[in-house]
């Protein structure tokens, strides 16, 4: 007969029967602890659970209060009144009584049970009672285990930041495993899109780790890297890939002492990994199965969170390139701009002083031989010399016409003295004297102009209208320079009535001809940053826009 079935038979004659040792063959397989205590609150039954939760045989504590035993003190050291226990109390109360207690260990130590103790009737009267007895150290580590990965899972749906996932990852599944240091190695991408392998680690600091390399595709690392599966070994010393690989051949020198191991693989859905957590404990056996779970929990839910992040960030990071690269090719074409200034200022110039020269030298000179013409005159007056003196002061009128017309065309002296408009209004007078109608309308901001966009859309103007006369037929034009309200682009628009063109491929078509100065004209106008086009089609007359831009580099 057990000590326990004895202890059954020695009971006071209330609870002495049958029944009791019934309850003793079914309750001692039961990983429940169970109690029973007599009318006088005295313990007459343990089971084997509570011999092994309290650390005390029946033997010890049979006949004597169990309070005495198991509940006489509280967390705070001071004395627990028996009259005061919940427990106690459900006997004299006839009721049952539920809750949660701290227990006092044999050896002195503190842990957290939920109980339950209920009367034991018999013949309507209270005989004594029976107490369930739970240990809840495992009921809170698991509700400790829930609260971190519900916090995780929050901090995980709300933080754009990897590191901080990753290092909130690496500290709980560290602190829930019992290891002594954790890490966690993942891929990321710089703003520049290349790959990096970063790290967080917990349990030690830093230093212990700086000087070591990254983990690399050893025999025991490859598994978790290639996503094979988890590593859960109580002493990986003895693991056959273990101090397979060169240079160390095992831990390099100052590492940690590790001797449980596991590693887990972070990847996702799709069987992408992302990186690996990897624990650690210098002593054997510590990681369990239920370690191994919570670990590959928090992996799972590490891969969702940063691949998130991942994704939010290769958008920030196309976005912040894409600026970037706007920023460069702003620079570029304001560079462009300054350079197409600069070219067309260098041009205008060279136009300037050719027109000085017509004018000033070209001109002086074909005024002394019109003097000389003159003077001459009187001698050949009565002679058969006339005609030819006649055709000659023709000739040399129709040349310095001539001459003055390209240097006006050269370089218009109205356009430096007096602004765009006045200069414009005299080149459309003289153009159309005695030709086609033409209506001029202006609307430009006070002041005046940069002057490379001044004699810009006076080109342009120029050129357009040029190629009306010569080839249009029209009877109508109309040139309209409109500054805008808001002082931002000006717009130049030359159209006309006459005979069109199919305007499709028209640069390519005119290319080589006379009208191919409409090219340049485009040219220059996307150099300094605008836009050019024309609209034509047999028979419906001819459209010339172009839109500069009112604020040009600075010089």
């Amino acid at each position: 007969m057990s000590e326990n079935s004895q202890a059954m038979n020695d009971t006071p004659t209330g609870l002495r029967s049958e029944e009791l040792l019934n309850l003793h063959d079914l309750c001692s397989n039961a990983t429940v602890a169970l109690f029973v205590m007599d009318q006088r609150q005295r313990c007459v039954y343990m089971n084997p659970a509570a011999e092994r939760l309290t650390g005390f045989a029946l033997a010890e504590v049979q006949g004597a209060p169990l309070h005495d035993f198991v509940h006489h003190t509280r967390l705070d050291g001071s004395h627990y009144p028996l009259q005061e226990c919940p427990i106690d109390r459900a006997a004299p109360r006839n009721m049952q009584e539920r809750g949660e207690e701290v227990f006092v260990h044999k050896d002195g130590s503190f842990y957290p049970v939920i109980f339950t103790a209920s009367p034991i009737r018999r013949a309507g009267e209270v005989v004594g009672t029976v107490i369930e007895v739970q240990d809840a150290r495992p009921l809170h580590e698991q509700q400790r285990q829930r609260d971190a990965l519900q916090q995780i899972g929050l901090l995980i749906l709300q933080e754009l930041d990897h590191k901080k996932i990753v290092q909130a990852v690496t500290d709980t599944a560290t602190r829930l495993t019992g290891a002594q240091f954790g890490t966690f190695f993942y891929n990321a991408r710089d703003p520049e899109g290349k790959s990096l392998t970063l790290y967080a680690i917990s349990g030690v600091s830093e230093e212990h780790f700086a000087q070591f390399p990254v983990p690399h595709n050893t025999p025991l690392f490859s598994p978790t890297f290639a996503g094979e599966g988890t590593i859960r070994s109580e002493d990986i010393r003895r693991d056959p890939r273990f101090g397979q690989s060169p240079p160390y051949y095992g831990m390099p020198p100052g590492h940690l002492p590790v001797r449980s191991y596991l590693a887990v693989p972070v990847k996702l859905g799709n069987g992408n990994v992302i990186g690996g957590l990897f624990f650690g404990h210098e002593q054997e056996a510590v990681f369990e199965a239920k370690h191994e779970q919570l670990v590959e929990t928090l992996a799972a839910q590490a891969a969702i969170g940063l691949n998130k992040v991942f994704l939010y960030e290769e958008a920030v990071f196309a976005q912040a390139r894409a600026e970037r690269d706007a920023i460069e090719k702003q620079n570029l074409l304001r560079k462009a701009a300054r350079a197409s200034e600069q070219l067309v200022g260098a041009q205008e110039q060279e136009r300037k002083n050719l027109s000085r020269e017509l004018h000033d030298e070209l001109g002086q000179r074909l005024g002394v031989l019109n003097m000389l013409l003159y003077r001459l005159q009187p001698t050949v007056s009565d002679t058969p010399a006339a005609q030819v003196w006649r055709d000659a002061e023709r000739e040399l009128a129709a040349l310095v016409a001539q001459v003055r017309n390209i240097s006006f065309s050269l370089r218009p002296p109205g356009l430096d003295y007096l602004g765009l408009e006045p200069a414009l209004a005299q080149l459309l007078a003289r153009q159309f004297d005695g030709g086609p109608t033409c209506l001029f309308e202006c609307a430009l901001p006070p002041g005046r102009l940069p002057p490379v966009l001044e004699i810009t859309a006076y080109r342009i103007v120029q050129e357009s209208v040029t190629n009306i006369l010569r080839y249009a037929q029209a009877d109508h034009v109309v040139v309209e320079i409109n500054g805008g309200a808001e002082g931002v682009e000006l717009e130049i628009i030359v159209r006309d009535n006459g005979r069109g063109f199919d305007s499709e491929g028209w640069e390519a078509r005119f290319a080589g001809t006379a009208s191919s100065g409409m090219a340049g004209m485009r040219e220059r106008v996307e150099l300094l940053g605008g836009r050019f086009s024309v609209h034509s089609r047999p028979g419906q007359g001819t459209r010339v826009e172009a839109t500069l831009p009112m604020r040009l580099s600075a010089k």
